[in-house]
């Protein structure tokens, strides 16, 4: 039972790591006003959100950069980005 129960955790939890970037932007339920980044799947990017400061998921970063890195399974490389 125990062994069966750590495989299943470990494999929820290998899923969960795959899957963040589809999940929505979750701006929690706190008053903060936070900008992060989250992977936008339907436009397939990186855009800006409003965290409040505390729950929200896994579809959350510091930066445009570490978004796409993370993300963005088809960026390559040594591309140029444009504000």
């Amino acid at each position: 039972m125990f062994l069966a129960l750590k495989h299943l955790v470990s494999t929820v939890g290998w899923f969960y790591i795959l899957d963040y970037c589809s999940l929505p932007a979750d701006p929690g339920p706190c008053r903060g006003a936070f900008e992060k980044w989250f992977w936008d799947a339907p436009a397939q990017l990186c855009n800006i959100f409003v965290y409040g400061g505390c729950a929200g998921n896994g579809n959350m970063f510091e930066s445009w950069r570490e978004c796409n890195n993370k993300c963005n399974k088809g960026s390559k490389p040594g591309g140029i980005i444009a504000w």
